[in-house]
């Protein structure tokens, strides 16, 4: 429930009811009823229209964190090397094109978004009556005053990343000592605040099979936060190269029947994997949501379907976003749905990136 009684079914989608979801479902009735869009059956849509439900935005590379799974690594040395961050204004109006063009859900991530300095102005600049402002972050920084001015800003959900419920474990993936600890009493604090929380976490070959993700659900029910949502691990940015690490058939199956196990039990919080995505934008859509439900926006302009896929479409800077989002659209490989990441199919790496 919202602070005003309204229903959520995830922090990924406005509440029900809410000014902001009928815009939503307004945007998905105008792209599925569009005269160009063709659905042949539940799974395959033939786009003439498409908007963005969701528009992530990096809005720093900056990290205090070293984490073994990074997928902004590559990003980041490159805006370290050639500079080029975005102004507070370019964000801005970064965003409000964004909007503009569908998107009901703004995710501010980076790096560590509460590094950069105006964030809490950014999330007082988006407009709550068309889209909810939520916020990716590691959760170090959210302290008794850092969440009082996100809650008073406007800021609608956060996820906090944790890989492990094990804190030396945790600690060592993300490359901080005594960041569990920290991240943990943040998400305490979110949820006394009334930001609706979650635990967003990375599904690894090793954590699908060990029961690490049990653990993370068992953490979720102790702190009482609203749900978590399953990563797959991806490879991009230090794991670009790395396609051992890729869950195969029996991990996803693992990974389905977990979700299904736990959203049985009330009193855990729900849970979801990340190919249910699109499919809570639009309802005949399931797999890969980058560019067909979502873009994202580097903390340099350039502009990429989501923030694992390393090939940048345009630059904000040079070009208004709907131009950027309508090459995206009409790209051969972007014109239709896909199953899984993209950066995890073989082919896709191939032909796309020269990729093994």
């Amino acid at each position: 429930m919202t602070k005003d009684g309204r229903p959520v079914f995830t922090v990924l989608s406005p509440p029900l009811g809410s000014i902001v979801a009928r815009r939503r479902i307004r945007f998905a009735k105008e792209d599925l009823t569009s005269p160009e869009t063709i659905i042949e059956n539940d799974e395959v849509v033939k786009w003439g229209k498409r908007s963005p439900h969701v528009f992530s935005v990096a809005v720093t590379y900056k990290c205090q964190c070293n984490c073994q799974h990074c997928s902004a690594d590559t990003y980041r040395e490159k805006v370290r090397r050639e500079g080029g961050l975005l102004t507070f204004e370019e964000l801005r109006d970064a965003i409000n094109q964004g909007v503009d063009l569908g998107a009901t859900i703004v995710i501010l991530t980076g790096g560590e978004p509460l590094l950069r300095p105006e964030i809490f102005d950014l999330v007082e600049a988006i407009d709550k009556n068309k889209c909810t402002p939520i916020m990716f972050t590691n959760g170090e920084f959210l302290t008794d005053d850092v969440v009082k001015k996100l809650a008073d800003r406007g800021l609608y959900g956060v996820f906090v990343s944790i890989d492990s419920a094990i804190a030396g474990e945790h600690d060592a993936f993300r490359g901080r000592e005594g960041l569990f600890e920290k991240a943990v009493e943040g998400i305490k604090k979110t949820i006394a605040a009334g930001i609706l929380t979650g635990i967003a976490t990375v599904a690894t070959k090793e954590r699908v099979h060990n029961g690490d993700l049990d653990g993370i659900m068992e953490l979720g029910k102790e702190l009482g936060i609203m749900e978590v949502v399953i990563f797959d691990i991806t490879p991009a940015g230090k794991l670009i190269n790395v396609v051992d690490k890729l869950l195969g058939k029996e991990e996803i199956e693992k990974i389905e029947a977990f979700t299904h196990r736990y959203n049985e039990l009330k009193e855990y919080p729900s849970v979801f994997h990340e190919s249910l995505f699109s499919y809570f934008a639009v309802p005949c859509v399931k797999g890969c949501p980058g560019g067909a439900v979502m873009l994202h926006l580097r903390a340099n302009g350039d502009v990429t379907p989501c923030d694992g896929i390393p090939i940048p479409f345009g630059n904000i800077r040079n070009e208004p976003l709907e131009q950027i989002w309508n090459r995206i659209t009409h790209d051969e490989e972007y014109a239709k749905p896909h199953n899984g990441c993209r950066m995890a199919d073989l082919d896709f790496r191939r032909k796309y990136l020269n990729l093994s």
